[in-house]
């Protein structure tokens, strides 16, 4: 099968998944601060391994993982430390790579790391400081490459 810099030398589209935090709160899952959707990742995870599956089922070919909130500094602040962060964000990969192995699809399905601001919401005068920003990023990164994302920029 095709790596995927050769997948988009082929000129054919690539469909990307939903958005899953939506389709959470669209199937009744709780989608609150400070964990969003990665709470479903802890206590609802069949929910989001179906919606992959779903997502896969509809001919996406890029499956983001529910990865937007299970950075340190969102999991501190809902009483959770970085090794349950961690831990959160291979399962939330984990997930995505059975829905694949569940669906059986017959193309390559690609994963895609998922990463948030590292703040509640987008206003610049709450972004952090630059270096803060990189290491905690990079952090997460890391993790998303070392559980086994296809799409990343990390280089660890």
């Amino acid at each position: 099968m095709m790596d995927f810099p050769e997948r988009l030398q082929d000129n054919k589209p690539l469909i990307l998944d939903g958005a899953m935090g939506t389709e959470l709160a669209h199937r009744g899952f709780p989608i609150q601060l400070p964990l969003w959707s990665a709470q479903s990742v802890l206590e609802h995870p069949d929910a989001v391994l179906k919606i992959h599956e779903d997502y896969i089922a509809a001919g996406a070919d890029i499956l983001t993982t529910c990865t937007f909130r299970t950075d340190t500094r969102t999991f501190h602040k809902a009483g959770f430390n970085s090794t349950n962060a961690k831990k959160a964000t291979f399962q939330a990969v984990d997930l995505v790579k059975q829905s694949i192995r569940n669906s059986k699809p017959n193309r390559k399905v690609w994963i895609a790391g998922s990463m948030s601001p590292l703040e509640d919401c987008y206003r610049p005068d709450l972004a952090l400081d630059q270096i803060t920003a990189f290491h905690e990023h990079y952090e997460k990164a890391g993790w998303l490459c070392e559980a086994g994302v296809d799409l990343s920029s990390s280089k660890r």
